[in-house]
């Protein structure tokens, strides 16, 4: 999750003190935004050729993971605010409350016996498929998205996830988008659509990814819990640009930045280009040849500017952020 994600969105278990000893609430945490995942890990360590008796371990130890999942998730509702430490090593203060809960079980099982059907009250899902995921999307956030996307639906067999991936994928491309809502047009939105779980995977080369490490390196010595939390929301709104977009986005993003270093010195050359996703946030990218104080306040008044304009005409609160 951290290699194929992002290391700041995935945090290690939480450790409480239960008299002179501690306790570990939960195997990992995937934090981004107001979405979260409390995944519980289950490995079988010597398989038999019993294949009832394969069944019966894969149901046991699925049933005993969704319920500490479960578990987790209520005591971290139940407290006014937890501290996790990220794989990166940041330390944020985070409300359960807050956070809109899935349970996860990822099982390794070498050789599982077809057919098992299994997480009626969670998601269960083979490390393979946990793996194809990451792997097919490149986002924490897509990852979280899927996963509340799919925990509502009726289970399917173990290691078909990536199967009903596809289906969904494919019933994505078929859709027929919904126009852009109108009161945007003058802000010069077009009206452009992309599938929410795309048919072709995520690029290595992922400019977003990209930015986001490099934002991520920023020294946080410092911050507050707040600023630090704000920054991880920062983060989650980046990484909620459209993964079948992501590959354009580079393009654009590049030539911009081939385009500007071409300007005379006295010059000052701007490229922006405002990502609108609805229920989502607002996304806008700029590229200048100039990296002075006063390109850096006139930029910041342009982020103000258009974040007052958008939220004017919009109700949903998700859009009313603007990165």
């Amino acid at each position: 999750a951290a290699f194929y994600g992002l290391p700041d969105f995935v945090f290690h278990p939480v450790v409480e003190r239960r008299g002179p000893g501690v306790r570990e609430i939960g195997d990992a945490l995937l934090i981004a935004g107001r979405k979260g995942a409390a995944v519980q890990v289950k490995a079988r360590q010597e398989t038999t050729d019993d294949d009832q008796r394969e069944r019966r371990w894969l149901t046991r130890r699925a049933a005993e993971g969704i319920g500490q999942a479960i578990g987790t998730i209520r005591r971290l509702r139940s407290l006014r605010e937890t501290r996790l430490t990220n794989v990166r090593g940041d330390t944020i203060s985070i409300w359960g409350a807050d956070i809109s809960w899935v349970p996860v079980v990822v099982l390794e099982h070498p050789s599982p016996p077809e057919g098992v059907v299994l997480g009626h009250d969670g998601l269960v899902l083979l490390r393979r498929d946990w793996e194809f995921l990451f792997e097919q999307l490149e986002s924490t956030v897509a990852v979280i998205d899927y996963l509340h996307r799919v925990a509502p639906m009726e289970p399917v067999a173990l290691g078909r996830e990536s199967l009903r991936y596809f289906d969904l994928a494919q019933a994505d491309a078929a859709t027929e988008p919904t126009p852009a809502d109108p009161v945007f047009a003058e802000l010069g939105v077009r009206d452009e659509s992309t599938p929410l779980v795309p048919l072709v995977p995520g690029q290595r080369s992922n400019l977003i990814r990209w930015i986001l490490e490099d934002i991520a390196e920023v020294p946080t010595a410092g911050l507050d819990d707040g600023r630090a939390r704000d920054r991880l929301g920062m983060f989650a709104a980046i990484d909620s640009a459209p993964i079948a977009t992501r590959e354009q986005m580079a393009e654009t993003i590049l030539s911009w930045l081939a385009r500007v270093q071409l300007a005379p010195p006295e010059a000052v050359w701007w490229r922006f280009r405002h990502y609108i996703y609805y229920g989502r946030v607002h996304l806008i990218v700029g590229v200048t040849n100039q990296n002075r104080e006063e390109m850096r306040e006139a930029f910041g008044y342009l982020v103000r500017l258009r974040h007052v304009e958008r939220g004017e005409r919009s109700t949903r609160e998700a859009e009313l952020t603007t990165v």
